[in-house]
């Protein structure tokens, strides 16, 4: 029994002896394998190594190298511009090539004992090779691209309120392609540094100027929205000499008091004052008054008179001023003439708005004529005032100021209290406040030609007895009276 417990036991060491043989002999084959693995990795690199996305698993230097230097050939480099612009920029343009020192330091930082590491799923070795490129191509090329033209770039443009077709709007803003040239070759450079194949410059800051406000801005909205609630018209102004003038948001917008929070508001106040200085400005551009005006004569030739007579258009600033407010609140689009105290006969483009209906008054010929509806109804001589500085009728637009019959026309009042002259007329017509005007004269027995050189009257147009009474029917007053010599 003991000798077979001995037997056993001997064969179980004998096991044991040949087992151990082989582990060791595993250990030492596996040992020479790894370190033969490691041997043959000192001067190749990992499985799994990649350069610039280039799979240079189990290749000497000069083999990744060629490998990494075969995809520069093929680089390009595609830029990204605002308003989806691209241009593209081929690595043969601008001398691209790979740094094989950065390949060479790759290899260099393996640790070659590490080579299983390799074989890992987890484990991938990624490095870059530096890119390399003339620098003066890549600016010369960048340069010439219709993007960085400075000539050719549009500024940007905030968004801003419209004031169309009776009611506020936003214009949206426009971004403009306005960039910063060297901004942009800084960003293209480092990107082929990189060697990144896109890139977006309008994603990157400081490249773009861009708009300040932009449409959804709040501010801007709540304005529009408070002058739409507010909801003011506009006036479009005919006028007679000159272009029509418009009253719209342009105007009134400058009217408005704005409050703390963005909101507008009328401010009675201030906004009649700022009616009235429209209304006066408006009244300046429309009145003739006093103004140069031309005629056409019985002849046919064009005259330019002046204008010393009450004669033309007048604004009626204090009425225009309360019907500008009520036609703005109405909110409507109002177009109309001013409201005119006075007017002149007709419309400027009969006779210069003197129409068919007026007295002509040839100073130098010493003659009328008396035309209704464009037909002379009666013409005659008269004398005017006589030729000197103190008589000298003045010529001029005018109209019939008034009509009296049985007038006393008197001088100025001398030192003795009595009149220069008293004259009686039984028919008068007044041109002027100072007493100039057409009146019979029978005291006269001669009329026309150069009587008033010499023996004229005081200023006045003295008219023959016989004809007077005619004259002053078929004159109305506001008749427009034209002298001219």
């Amino acid at each position: 029994m003991a000798a077979k417990t001995k037997r056993k036991q001997e064969y179980l060491k004998k096991q044991r002896r040949k087992t151990l043989i082989i582990i060791l002999v595993i250990i030492i084959v596996l040992g020479g394998l790894y370190i033969l693995g490691a041997f043959l990795y000192k001067d190749r690199f990992f499985r799994g190594s990649v350069i610039n996305g280039v799979n240079v698993g189990n290749m000497t230097e000069e083999e990744a190298i060629a490998a990494v230097e075969k995809t520069s050939s093929d680089y390009s480099i595609t830029l990204l511009f605002r308003d989806e612009k691209a241009e593209s920029i081929a690595g043969s343009e601008i001398d691209f090539r790979f740094s094989t020192q950065q390949i060479d330091e790759a290899l260099q930082a393996q640790n070659p004992m590490t080579w299983i590491m390799g074989y890992l799923p987890s484990k991938k070795a990624e490095s870059v090779a530096e890119a390399e490129y003339s620098e003066e191509k890549l600016k010369e090329l960048v340069a010439g691209l219709p993007e960085t033209d400075e000539e050719s770039m549009t500024e940007p443009v905030n968004a801003y309120r419209v004031y169309e077709d009776g009611v506020f709007k936003i214009v949206p803003e426009v971004m403009g392609d306005t960039l910063d040239p060297e901004a942009a070759y800084k960003a293209i450079a480092q990107a082929c540094s990189e060697t990144k194949h896109e890139i977006n410059l309008d994603e990157i800051e400081g490249i773009y100027q861009s708009p300040e406000v932009y449409q959804d801005d709040e501010k801007l909205n709540k304005e529009v929205e408070s002058l739409n609630a507010i909801g003011l018209g506009s006036i479009t102004y005919d006028i007679p000499y000159g272009d029509d003038i418009v009253l719209d948001a342009e105007d009134w917008m400058d009217w408005l008091t704005e409050d703390e929070d963005g909101t507008f508001h009328i401010d009675e106040e201030s906004w009649t004052e700022n009616l009235d200085v429209f209304a006066s400005e408006l009244a300046s551009s429309a009145d003739t008054i006093y103004r140069r005006h031309k005629f056409r004569t019985h002849d046919g030739d064009t005259v330019d008179v002046e204008g010393v007579g009450y004669y033309g258009y007048k604004v009626n600033v204090e009425k225009e001023v309360e019907q500008i407010s009520e036609d703005l609140k109405s909110g409507e689009a109002v177009s109309r003439e001013p409201i005119y105290k006075k007017t002149e006969a007709a419309d400027p483009d009969s006779n210069y708005g003197f129409g068919g209906t007026y007295v002509e008054v040839a100073l130098s010929e010493q003659h009328l004529w008396v035309y209704q509806g464009g037909s002379v109804v009666l013409d005659t001589d008269f004398v005017s005032g006589n030729d000197d500085d103190k008589h000298r009728t003045p010529e001029g637009a005018y109209f019939a100021y008034d009509k009296q019959q049985d007038k006393i026309m008197r001088g100025d009042i001398q030192e003795d209290g009595s009149y220069g002259y008293e004259s009686h007329a039984d028919y008068w017509i007044r041109l002027t406040g100072e007493g100039v005007g057409l009146h019979d004269a029978p005291w006269r027995s001669d009329f026309g030609g150069s009587i008033w050189q010499g023996n004229g009257s005081h200023g006045c147009i003295n008219i023959p007895a016989s004809v007077m009474p005619s004259l002053y029917t078929n004159v109305a007053e506001g008749t427009p009276i034209i002298l001219y010599y």
